[in-house]
């Protein structure tokens, strides 16, 4: 009879240290997986909900001169840009509700130029790309 005690606690034991590397090895897997899933950044740190993929590029700068340029029948040169930010409008109007246009709801990411002259300020909203200008209103200096 207690040689079939010791038998069962034996195979017992040989079980248990058989399952222990097993073990280790999942809770080595785990906090592997782990690592690479948490993000490094401190939760405390906020982040803006839009950032370009790209800074403001010179063709888009060049877009808005032109146009203002254009309107305002001054040679590019006489032109600078003087202020821009970065917006996202809530439509493809890009916030500047016209008569007779229907204007899609969508997040347009873009941005918000100021453009003077001696003598004149306009502001102008883009999208991202510069292929959408549209004049928000001018004023005399």
């Amino acid at each position: 009879m207690d040689d079939l005690k010791n038998t069962s606690f034996e195979s017992t034991t040989i079980e248990n240290k058989a399952i222990q590397p097993r073990l280790l090895l999942q809770a080595l897997a785990f906090t592997v997986i782990l690592a690479f899933c948490v993000d490094n950044r401190s939760p405390n740190k906020r982040m803006p909900i839009f950032q370009a993929e790209t800074p403001f590029s010179e063709v888009v700068g060049n877009a808005v001169l032109e146009k203002a340029a254009e309107e305002a029948k001054l040679p590019i040169s006489d032109l600078h840009l003087i202020d821009i930010q970065q917006k996202t409008w809530s439509n493809q109007c890009l916030d500047l509700g016209k008569p007779g246009v229907s204007c899609t709801k969508m997040p347009i990411p873009g941005w918000h130029v100021a453009v003077a002259s001696r003598e004149q300020r306009w502001i102008y909203r883009t999208d991202t790309s510069g292929n959408a200008i549209e004049l928000e209103r001018s004023m005399r200096e």
